[in-house]
């Protein structure tokens, strides 16, 4: 993590061989939404001692897998607030419905995730 417009990016933790999984999302108009990342452990002891961006969600599980608890985390962490966010920005009205494409990965997106699932903007 390096401040913006860095030349040159030390590499820190370069014996850390963590296993992480990070999940990315980016919009029609080329925006990149904060990433969800997820390491391995079962307590908040696993996750690195370093001070992230705000807007980024950090969590843990026992394999760094993304599952469908991550899913309904990045939804209501990542998705609704900047769905939000933009529809203030626009001054759309909150019925406004938006669209959200998936990769379907069966691990993370089940058939519980599509049913719970509500538009962006109510509760999950």
């Amino acid at each position: 993590m390096a401040k913006d417009g860095s030349k040159r990016v030390e590499i820190a933790g370069i014996d850390d061989k963590r296993q992480i999984t990070a999940v990315f999302a980016g919009t029609m108009a080329g925006e990149f939404l904060p990433p969800l990342l997820i390491y391995q452990g079962k307590t908040a002891k696993c996750l690195p001692l370093v001070e992230f961006r705000s807007d980024w969600h950090i969590i843990y599980t026992e394999n760094h897998w993304s599952n469908e608890k991550t899913m309904f985390d990045y939804v209501n962490k990542i998705l609704v607030p900047y769905i939000e966010k933009k529809r203030k920005h626009l001054q759309v009205d909150l019925q406004v419905q938006a669209l959200v494409l998936f990769e379907r990965f069966r691990g993370q997106c089940t058939n519980f995730f599509w049913i719970c699932s509500k538009p962006i903007g109510s509760s999950l």
